[in-house]
């Protein structure tokens, strides 16, 4: 399923996160949760993609039976 995109209104925040690849709803929402710090709400939403990586690299790896 693709992300939703930044719309024209969008402040530019927003426009930069959904550039990077998030979701306009995952920009909206870590800009929400960090006070619309751009900074804050990036390192958020790059800490849940490493966690999301991270996590499947695991599964990957037991999946190969490494321990």
């Amino acid at each position: 399923e693709e992300p939703t995109p930044a719309v024209d209104d969008d402040i530019d925040a927003v426009k930069q996160l959904c550039s990077m690849g998030f979701s306009r709803t995952q920009a909206v929402m870590a800009l929400e949760n960090h006070g619309y710090d751009m900074q804050r709400a990036l390192n958020s939403l790059l800490g849940e993609h490493d966690l999301q990586h991270g996590r499947q690299d695991v599964d990957a790896l037991h999946a190969a039976g490494a321990s």
